[in-house]
């Protein structure tokens, strides 16, 4: 919804109740009391919950409802993480008994990646396979005026794919004898484990990640020669994300190191790659060339970092890069990881390059 129909909708409902609900509650009702859709006219498949949220907004219904519930939403998480188990509590806020029955009502799930594929996997369109399966406990109960009821509900989630990385969602149904208080909470969880998703994208067709000549602006095979000086001998790293990630950090590090790599591409080295990167040896990073936090995974362009003649230390400040031999060191922290532990970050390592201004 957009914010001046969200403004009209809360405006509606208060002149009509009034103004005793706090903006999350206000937020809470409307989204329960919300008719899931269908992807489109010509797909007859309830939306995914990552799309359409609750639903499309019933103002009428929000007013009319008796009902509460609460958490309104559940976020499953993925396989490695997943939230089986879960409680909602339902209030009744009306001056009459209420009959409930629980149900469930499965939302299309769309693949955000295609088999075989480092990027998204197409159109998205909800297919209705790959749900989970839910039961209530219980599935059928009466609350008085003014009372709440908790219902546990046990999820089992789809088949875990790392190729496709399902996306599964729906809603939880409350269906009560008092149509105005039937509410929907939406749920949504991932059947892949996150923390495996490689980060790094290593797109054969770009070459990347690479070194890139400022004058060619192609990839540069083997070791090439910089002054520094001007922009057409400022070298150009860069590299392509196919998840989101926290932190990465680009690192200009002396060229005997070849150890702190998960990922390398080396003319005198065949590539090889591993699950995650190894601890830097002490003093092998002589400076920072680029740090990034909360970066989208890339679409069209790569991430891009000039190497120019300043470098940063571990507080900011800047420092001038020496003549030397260097690569250039790239770690990126993987979906779920831990900063502090270097094994939770993809590396890659470049080949060399020589800084000499004489």
């Amino acid at each position: 919804m957009s914010t001046p129909l969200t403004a009209s909708a809360y405006a509606l409902y208060m002149s009509a109740k009034g103004k005793k609900e706090t903006p999350a509650q206000l937020r809470s009702l409307f989204a329960t009391t919300a008719t899931p859709l269908y992807y489109s006219p010509a797909v007859k498949v309830l939306d995914t919950v990552a799309q359409q949220g609750g639903g499309l907004w019933n103002v009428a219904r929000a007013i009319a409802s008796t009902s509460r519930v609460w958490p309104d939403r559940l976020n499953l998480n993925d396989t490695e993480f997943f939230n089986s188990t879960r409680k909602l509590t339902v209030t009744n806020v009306g001056p009459s008994p209420q009959t409930i029955h629980v149900g469930h009502m499965p939302a299309g799930t769309v693949y955000t990646r295609g088999a075989g594929e480092w990027n998204d996997g197409g159109n998205l369109i909800p297919q209705n396979k790959d749900q989970a399966t839910v039961t209530a406990t219980p599935s059928q109960f009466t609350v008085a005026p003014g009372q709440s009821k908790t219902v546990t509900v046990t999820f089992k989630a789809p088949k875990s794919n790392q190729e496709t990385m399902p996306l599964f969602s729906g809603y939880i149904t409350f269906k009560s004898n008092e149509h105005s208080d039937n509410l929907n909470v939406p749920y949504l969880g991932v059947a892949a484990k996150m923390s495996e998703l490689p980060v790094i994208s290593k797109n054969a067709e770009d070459s990347l990640p690479a070194i890139v000549d400022p004058t060619s602006q192609g990839p540069v095979k083997g070791s090439a020669t910089y002054n520094l000086r001007t922009e057409d001998q400022q070298p150009i790293f860069q590299y392509a994300l196919q998840a989101g990630s926290a932190l990465a950090t680009v690192d200009l590090v002396y060229a005997n190191l070849t150890t702190a790599t998960s990922f390398r591409r080396d003319s005198a080295q065949s590539s090889h790659l591993n699950n995650s990167a190894v601890d830097v040896p002490a003093g092998a990073i002589v400076g920072n060339l680029d740090t990034e936090a909360w970066i989208p995974r890339s679409y069209d362009q790569p991430m891009t970092v000039d190497i120019t003649e300043k470098m940063y230390d571990d507080r900011g400040g800047s420092k001038t890069i020496q003549d030397g031999e260097y690569r250039v060191l790239l770690r990126v922290l993987k979906l779920r990881g831990n900063p502090n532990d270097p094994k939770d970050f993809e590396s890659f390592l470049s080949n060399k390059f020589v800084v000499k201004r004489k």
